[in-house]
């Protein structure tokens, strides 16, 4: 059931209706109606007259009444007029209000100049089209939640589709937004490190100038703005992309997330050191996931700090074997072993190159990130969770300090 609201001189009529979805661009001639043409069973009528003296208890009164009245889930079309300046203020807050709390929809806001000899009727929807891209976007800015960008760009994507037969690609590049945006932060979300590595960045940053080259709403194009701004560090192909996902976890509160992805893009960094010398040809980023690498570094990580803090060794030293496959540009020789190149990873041998520093870091964050993963069920667990947002922080810059300390000093050699 659907509901249509009009708004008269001091008072608010509200009918039951029945609209079907086949013309979604029609529904807003609904309210071109006579209210006359409604069954006077179905009508409710909520008079609205305050007084200066008790203005704040009559507004919380109508607040009650329409909270009363509107049912969950309904579909609002609502007829605003120029009869009284108040009411419509108060009831399109109440309405956005009902959104969150009733999960209602608006169908269409059309507006009557009472005042007009022609009496034109305005569709003025687009108004809370913009304010829930508004608070949509507002929330991903600030929180880095995409999910009511998606549920937007998709329901809006399919009305137009389906409104032009497929024939405006506007509609398409709105659903591409906003799957590639959800995509995006869920990666972050889950930790997917290696996603976030390979995520075609470019592409999103494309659909999203599409949408501001292809939007009918000029307020959309500065919001859109807000986007390009949030994401502005990523970009296709960008080795940081690691680091800029954990500093994306400290702006919006991932604290769990930002700790296993520091960790995990420590060892990157050493795994690029080592193959730098070792001089490991034609290493790409999808043998960032070889085990053998990760587990390699991560023993030099523990044996270095064992060995530099005179610690109790209780661990075998190993040598791990990194076999990097040809490929000869025309058939896949990975099974071919003597076309293969077979190195080894002595743990003892990396440790020597490893900087302390980094080392250190390394060992706290994964103590840290540990305490976070078995949810504090250890002897001297952090109990305040501030503590670990800040040391996330405070990781994350010496982090930033090490790679530009290092960074130049290679330059200045």
């Amino acid at each position: 059931m659907s509901k249509l609201i009009s708004v008269e001189e001091y008072a608010i009529y509200i009918y039951n209706i029945e609209i079907t979805d086949d013309k979604p661009n029609k529904n807003c001639n609904l309210l071109k109606y006579k209210l006359s043409e409604y069954k006077n069973s179905d009508t409710k009528i909520i008079k609205f007259r305050p007084t200066n003296y008790d203005m704040d208890n009559e507004i919380w009164k109508l607040f009650d009444k329409l909270y009363d009245i509107i049912d969950n889930e309904e579909t609002i079309y609502l007829k605003l007029s120029n009869k009284d300046n108040l009411i419509p203020i108060l009831v399109i807050t109440i309405i956005n209000y009902l959104k969150v709390v009733k999960n209602i929809k608006i169908g269409c806001i059309s507006y009557e100049d009472s005042k007009s000899n022609l009496k034109p009727v305005f569709d003025i929807t687009s108004l809370d089209i913009i304010l829930s891209w508004t608070k949509a976007i507002d929330k991903f800015v600030h929180n880095g939640d995409s999910k009511e960008i998606h549920e937007l760009a998709e329901k809006r994507g399919n009305m137009i589709s389906k409104i032009s037969h497929g024939e405006n690609k506007y509609g398409s590049y709105l659903r591409s937004f906003g799957n590639n945006i959800e995509n995006f932060t869920e990666h972050i979300q889950s930790s997917r490190g290696y996603e976030i590595d390979t995520f075609q960045y470019d592409k999103l940053k494309y659909y999203i100038e599409e949408v501001k080259l292809g939007s009918p709403l000029p307020p959309m194009k500065p919001l859109l703005d807000m986007i390009l701004d949030k994401i502005e560090d990523f970009s296709t192909e960008n080795l940081y992309n690691g680091l800029n996902a954990v500093k994306w976890c400290i702006d919006n509160n991932l604290t769990q997330q930002g700790y296993t992805l520091l960790r995990e893009n420590i060892i990157n960094i050493i795994i690029y050191q080592i193959v730098y010398h070792l001089d490991i040809e034609n290493f790409t980023i999808e043998d960032l996931k070889n085990s053998n690498i990760r587990e390699a570094i991560e023993d030099a990580l523990i044996y270095k700090f064992i060995m530099e803090h005179n610690l109790e060794n209780n661990r075998d030293t190993e040598v791990y074997t990194f076999i990097k496959y040809v490929n000869d540009g025309e058939n896949n020789i990975k099974n071919d072993i003597k076309n293969n190149i077979v190195y080894k990873l002595d743990v003892k041998e990396i440790s020597k190159s490893i900087d302390s520093k980094i080392c250190n870091i390394y060992k706290s964050v994964s103590d840290l990130r540990n305490d976070i993963n078995h949810a504090g069920y250890k002897i001297n667990h952090i109990q305040n969770p501030q503590k670990f947002k800040d040391n996330l922080e405070r990781h994350y810059i010496q982090l930033l300090d090490y790679i530009y300390n290092t960074n130049n000093t290679k330059r200045n050699k």
